[in-house]
């Protein structure tokens, strides 16, 4: 931490950033536990809201997001380098990849890559009239689908964010807070009143998400328990699983950046890697491939018309239910995980950044839907629906472990299964607790993206985040964590449509705003 590690909590701490978003979380955290049916309520009646009014703009904010990050790599602004022309990389590009992969959304791609693609074949979208379920039409569409909500949109929304906060960090000198993406439109005044309220709502926002995830997270790893050894998939189980994976990534989040995530992020993108080859051969190679490249094909055909249908006569409301519903998820995660990014990108150009934050992890997510959720459906189209049974019988978190309990060594691929999920939201834990606490601090000297903060901060965030997340699984379970997602999601949507003016604002202006020693000439 350098110098400022003798420097008071009281000294580092930045109360106007701290305290609101601290003392908000904790008052929905007692209403959720004293009130549970009020809390329940309430939130339902916010997300109806959300879904009812705002599909046309979070929507097409999305794909706009994916045009912004292509323009941001492929234009003659994709050549600069983050920390000036001289700057050196920090880490490992395939290091930088497995830590951008499981930050991003590993718990999400373990849950819902085998569970969402089935649950599509079975139930093709309400605005496909005559479409019939376990078609190879309906496969088609679940496909697209998967790939719309889990591929380049999501992984977009991250890498916005990374991208203009990154550019002012690194090499406007400005510090790192997300309110500072901004600087380019507001000026000195993100230095006052006016940027602490906006990291404030930055702060409230993530929590909400990541307790969001947290809660995901631990249904499905009480449900790995169960299906392993017969015992956590209960409130009991909940409150076990929520403290024990806390000390975790609580205990990786205070003793640094590379001691724990580097290793972390590394071992698990092995284990995907096996687990997905495992998966390819154990079903059928040939078979899985053919479900993928048409998947694939089909994706790529009707990207554009895929990403800004919303229904407009069918108004079946599926649309909202569903890529609203992700694209919003995705938005709640970005300013904290392109704040996150953003310390692994020193020495990189903005090029690199883009393909690695957003390019590679997206072809490798569709690879991975393709053969968890591809082979599933095949399977499932073969056995009579067990897997799908199994689903309906337990809930989605069994999905992934229903699939392997299908192919060879079942025991051991669901252990397997299990630690994968308990290292992709230990890694997203702490990278995202990390940034809470640095969010939560006053600037002080950090050139590379390197300085840690206090523990103190990690420690509070970190618990705090374990209580929401439980309380959410104590309201509602999966519902109650959907509606808190959503309704987070749309001033998030705002905020990044103005973040991206902002960033438009400093390329244009580029001599003005890049302060490095030596800038990268772009002309």
């Amino acid at each position: 931490m350098g110098d400022h590690q003798k420097e008071s909590i009281r000294s580092l701490l930045n109360g106007r950033v701290f305290w609101l978003p601290a003392i908000l979380t904790l008052a929905f955290l007692v209403w959720g536990f004293v009130a549970p049916g009020s809390f329940a309520q309430k939130a339902a009646m916010g997300l109806n809201w959300v879904l009812q009014n705002f599909n046309w703009f979070l929507v097409p904010l999305t794909f706009a997001a994916v045009v912004f990050c292509l323009w941001s790599a492929f234009s003659r602004y994709g050549k600069i380098r983050l920390g000036g022309e001289d700057a050196k990389p920090k880490v490992r590009t395939v290091t930088w990849f497995a830590i951008s992969l499981c930050s991003g959304m590993g718990i999400g791609i373990t849950y819902y890559g085998t569970y969402q693609p089935l649950q599509l074949f079975y139930n093709p979208p309400d605005y496909l009239t005559g479409v019939a379920a376990g078609s190879e039409e309906a496969l088609i569409h679940a496909l697209r689908c998967s790939f719309l909500e889990w591929g380049f949109h999501p992984y977009a929304l991250y890498t916005c964010f990374g991208i203009a906060i990154a550019f002012m960090f690194y090499n406007g000198k400005r510090r790192y807070r997300v309110s500072d993406g901004l600087y380019p439109l507001l000026g000195r005044h993100v230095n006052g009143w006016l940027g602490d309220l906006i990291d404030c709502f930055a702060v409230f926002v993530i929590i909400g998400g990541l307790a969001a995830s947290a809660g995901t997270a631990i249904m499905q790893v009480a449900q790995g328990c169960q299906t392993l050894f017969g015992v956590g998939d209960s409130m009991t189980g909940w409150l076990i699983l929520t403290v024990v994976l806390a000390v975790v990534y609580i205990l990786g989040s205070s003793t640094g950046l590379h001691k724990w995530l580097s290793w972390f992020g590394n071992i698990n993108l092995y284990l995907y890697g096996f687990v997905m080859i495992f998966a390819l051969f154990a079903i059928n190679a040939s078979g899985v491939l053919e479900v993928l490249f048409t998947g694939i094909g089909d994706y790529m055909q009707n990207f554009v018309g895929a990403s800004l249908y919303l229904e407009p006569l069918a108004k079946t409301g599926w649309v909202g239910n569903n890529h609203t519903f992700y694209f919003t998820w995705w938005m709640v995660f970005a300013p904290f995980t392109g704040l996150f990014l953003i310390k692994l990108a020193y020495g990189r150009t903005l090029r690199e950044f883009v393909l690695v934050n957003m390019v590679i992890p997206a072809v490798f997510v569709l690879f991975w839907f393709g053969v968890f959720g591809g082979g599933a459906i095949l399977l499932d189209a073969k056995n009579g629906g067990r897997i799908y049974a199994l689903v309906q019988e337990m809930g989605p978190s069994m999905a992934w472990y229903a699939l392997f309990k299908q192919l060879p060594f079942p025991e051991v691929m669901n252990f397997v299964a299990w630690v994968i999920v308990n290292i992709s939201f230990i890694t997203l834990a702490e990278s995202l607790t990390m940034s809470l606490a640095s969010m939560s601090c006053k600037g002080y000297a950090d050139t590379t993206g390197e300085t840690k903060p206090p523990r103190i901060l990690c420690v509070f965030w970190g618990c705090l985040i374990a209580a929401v997340s439980y309380m959410l699984l104590y309201t509602g379970g999966r519902s109650a964590i959907e509606t808190v997602v959503v309704i987070c999601g749309l001033p998030t949507g705002v905020f990044l449509l103005v973040m991206m003016i902002s960033h438009c604002k400093a390329m244009r202006h580029y001599q003005e705003y890049d302060l490095s020693e030596h800038p990268t000439k772009i002309e």
